[in-house]
């Protein structure tokens, strides 16, 4: 008598290992998404000096290593020249005289030269584009007034890749040229980018398990199969 091939136990072997494959990408996933998240809250993408006291144009190239943060923000850093710190203070709240007459242009662009950010700079106090960022420098030991930090761009995060940051200093602002300056750029997350680490991990665990489920029945029905052919042959 011939024998029937196994179709449905087939299918189910391909199903499972279909599963086992669909958990492994899961699980790399995964861990792509949980290595660029434990990066990401340290992470400056853009580090460049610039000096906004006088007219000049400034750029680099940066690499953007990670896009699931609800914003970007660039951040421009002063640092009295010559200046020792001493002990803690109290956050400055900076002064809008200091960026008087300050005009400039920040723009980020991709391959191409395609546009992905514009943001004016205005220094008029009345106009101020510029926003005031106290920051807690734990390596000083509490509140510091140096470095202060301003915030002058803020945008949604371009996906991972090459870009060029250019600053156009139109009118500089006299007020800052005893300042160091640094344009650094920085993720701002919430704490909802570990969702999508947290969904892969989920479906990582549910493929795993019904593959499993599945390659334990084939196991055992196989088993059954054999006995019976056995018990049949005697």
């Amino acid at each position: 008598m011939k024998r029937r091939l196994p179709w449905r136990r087939i299918i189910a072997a391909v199903v499972a290992i279909g599963l086992f494959w669909t958990s492994f990408e899961f699980y790399r996933t995964h861990r792509t998404l949980d290595r660029e998240l434990r990066s990401a809250p340290t992470a400056e993408p853009v580090s460049m000096e610039v000096d906004f006291s006088k007219p000049g144009e400034y750029a680099t190239e940066f690499v953007q290593t990670y896009d699931n943060a609800h914003g970007q923000s660039f951040y421009l850093e002063m640092t009295p020249r010559n200046t020792e710190i001493h002990g803690t203070a109290e956050p400055s709240s900076g002064s809008p005289t200091q960026f008087e007459n300050l005009r400039a242009t920040l723009t980020v662009t991709g391959s191409g030269g395609r546009m992905i950010l514009k943001r004016h700079i205005e220094g008029d106090p009345s106009s101020s584009t510029i926003e005031h960022v106290p920051i807690l420098h734990p390596e000083y030991g509490g509140w510091t007034p140096p470095p202060e930090v301003f915030r002058i761009a803020y945008t949604w995060p371009p996906p991972k890749g090459r870009y060029t940051l250019r600053i156009h200093i139109e009118q500089g602002a006299p007020g800052l040229n005893n300042m160091r300056q640094r344009v650094f750029s920085t993720y701002e997350l919430c704490g909802l980018e570990k969702l999508r680490a947290t969904v892969a991990l989920i479906l990582l665990y549910i493929a795993l398990a019904l593959a499993v489920v599945i390659a334990v029945v084939i196991a055992v029905l196989s088993i059954r199969r054999a006995h019976r052919t056995e018990a049949d042959g005697d």
